[in-house]
Formats: structure tokens, sequence, C-alpha cells
């Protein structure tokens, strides 16, 4: 009995080591469970656009500069953490960046640990363009020379330069003075001042100049000016155009003043002659000179700005009627003046004989009295 007692006994001690071991065990096991939930919860990797964030791991915040003009509004991150760790929001979900985000990261053990995500974006170079790309008065664009930085316009004839307002066309981002619009004297070349956004600048130099009237041949003469204008107009228009340029209908005061008018005019001049003929003058062509005698017929005058301050250098008809120089001034008639029909009041320097099929009233560079009221090309003299 006492063997079987030892026994039981004997047992009972091995059953408590038993219990106890696997109870340390299970103990140990989930104190070893417990140890194995990892505390990581870090952002180890934040880019946008191939744009790779600095991470601040003290103040746990990031900082991203994007290239300039890029639309913060809608980018998808790519974002790595620590393992067994999640991060909300999802790396690749996108966010408006306009304001700052804030990222959680939730480690293995539940813990959490967030970072403020701050995007900006490059501000853009200041531009250095300055160029006027267009420049235009009264719908005419002017010749822009980039090299000589010039600008060169050429206004029709009569065009008052001394008040003109340009339209002018910069580079973006840029400013210019005098501005597009406001009114200038362009009687001398202009200065304009682009300046661009950085703040250097360029400087334009405007030349405004008056087109040539093509009709107008311009000639001089013993250091005086003259123009034969190849505009029909009567003997009263074309005084007044004279006047409008500061001259008078031409005045003839000798020989070689009438040779030399009428050299330029007929063989210079490029005159078609069918454009300036005088029908009761025989046909033939003619070009207004600035005598008359309109305030009394026979007292033929200079006044060939019409003003009546007049010379009177011939008197009556013809010289074989009774005509006669007044002072012994130069004259220059063929077999005239004649008064054809009563109403010839007008000087002409013949282009062409007359009548045409005979010429026996005059001939080439003679004068005739023909109808004031005829439309002729005329010659215009310059008190230089």
């Amino acid at each position: 009995m006492k063997r079987i007692s030892q026994l039981l006994h004997y047992n009972k001690n091995i059953t408590q080591i038993l219990l106890t071991t696997i109870l340390i065990t299970l103990a140990a096991c989930q104190s070893d469970d417990s140890a194995e939930l990892s505390p990581k919860k870090n952002i180890t990797t934040f880019s946008i656009l191939n744009v790779k964030g600095t991470i601040d791991t003290t103040n746990k915040t990031i900082t991203i500069e994007l290239p300039e003009n890029t639309d913060i509004s809608s980018l998808s991150p790519e974002i790595s953490i620590s393992d067994k760790a999640s991060v909300s929001p999802k790396s690749g979900q996108a966010q408006d960046f306009t304001n700052p985000i804030i990222y959680t990261v939730t480690a293995e053990d539940k813990s959490t640990q967030k970072y403020t995500v701050n995007v900006s974006v490059k501000p853009s170079a200041l531009s250095s363009e300055k160029k006027i790309l267009e420049f235009s008065i009264m719908e005419v664009q002017g010749t822009i020379s980039e090299s000589n930085k010039t600008i060169t316009l050429e206004l029709p004839e009569n065009t008052d330069i001394t008040a003109l307002s340009p339209k002018i066309t910069i580079s973006k981002k840029a400013s210019i003075t005098p501005v597009s619009g406001e009114t200038i004297d362009f009687t001398n070349p202009m200065d304009y001042i682009v300046t661009a956004e950085d703040g250097t600048s360029q400087t334009y130099v405007i030349t405004v100049t008056l087109e040539e009237n093509k009709n107008i041949y311009m000639f001089t003469y013993n250091n005086k000016t003259y123009e034969v204008v190849k505009e029909a107009k009567t003997w009263e228009e074309a005084s007044k155009f004279a006047i409008d340029r500061d001259g008078y209908l031409a005045e003839i005061n000798n020989e070689a003043e009438n040779n030399a008018l009428f050299d330029e005019a007929s063989k210079n001049a490029g005159i078609d002659t069918s454009n300036t003929s005088a029908p009761d003058g025989g046909g033939a062509s003619y070009l207004w000179l600035g005598g008359n005698d309109i305030a009394e017929e026979g007292s033929w005058v200079w006044n060939g700005n019409n003003d009546g301050n007049a010379t009177n250098f011939w008197k009556g008809k013809s010289a074989t009627n009774g005509g006669t120089p007044i002072d012994n001034l130069y004259n220059n008639w063929g077999n005239e003046p004649d008064d054809y029909n009563s109403n010839q009041d007008g000087l002409a320097l013949a282009l062409t004989q007359w009548p045409l099929n005979s010429g026996h009233l005059g001939k080439a560079s003679q004068w005739n009295d023909v109808n004031h009221t005829n439309k002729l090309y005329f010659i215009i003299e310059f008190d230089n």
C-alpha cells in the first residue's frame, strides 16, 4: 500500500509539473505574440509627378514643389510607408492640394502618426520679352525692323501727323510708353519704350512720313521748285490746289524759264497728253499757268494764287489785233489771245501745236487763252 501511495504521490507531482510547464509556455507564447506587432508608422517616400517630397521626420511634414503652371487641384501621389503599416488617404488616390492635406499612417500595433503634406508650384520666371509686334496708324501697318529697333509708316498725302493715335501690340506681360492709343505729334521721330516683366527695356524709334502724290512730278529750275500736277482741274481748282500746297500757279518771267518748264513737262513728267486737252483750244494739250483775264476781259494778269493781288502783263487780244505787253513784261503767245466765243479767260502752256491738224495758230511751248472751266493738268511754282 505504501508503494502504491508513493506512486500516486509521484504521479501527482508529475502532473503539477506538467501543468505548470504548460501554463508558463502559454504565457510565454502570449508575450511573444504581443512583441511581434510593429509600432512603425513612417512615410518613407512621397512623390507627385516623379517629384520627390522633402520629409521632415521631426515635425512630421512633407513639402514638395512642382513645376510652374502645374494644376494641383487633382494629383495622385505615390507613397511608401513602414512595413505592416497603412496610410490614409491611400497611395495613388487623387487629392486637391490647394490646401495642406493630412496623411495618417497606422502601425501594425494600431498606433498612428499624422503627416502634413504641403504642395506648392514653382513661380514662373519673369518674362524678358519686350517687342513691339504690331504698330499701326489709321489702319496703315508700320514696317518693323527688329534688328534696328525702328518702325516706319507712310501715310496718305496731306495727313495731319501732329495728332495721331497709334494702335500697338506688344509682348505678353510687357508695357509700353507712350501707351497704345495715346495721341502723339509725329512731326519728328518718336521713341517708344517697351519694358519687359523682368524690368529690362527696349527703345523703338518710330518715323512717320507722307506718301508722295504719284500724280505730281517735281523739279527745280534756277533754285526754285516746281511741280507738274497730273490731275485735271479747272483754272480755279488748280489755283486752290496750288495754294493748299503753299505754292501758286506758275508765273513765267522770261524765255529761259518758259523753255525749262516746257522741257520738264513734255519730256520728263510722264504726261499722257490726251488727258489734258482743251476742245476750244484747237483740240491741243495744255497745262494751266497762273495768268487770266477773269476780272477784266483783255487785261491779262499774273495771279497764280487767285488772291486779287495781280501783276498786269498784257493788254488786249493778239499782237496782230492790237494787243500789247505791259511794261515790256515777257509773253509767249501764239496767234493769241482771241477770246474765242467770248469765254476764254485762262492762260495755258501748249504741249502740242494747235489746231492739231495744222498748227497755224500756235506751236508747242507757246501760250493760248482757253476756257477756264476746261479740266487740265497744271504747273505749281514755289518761292523757296
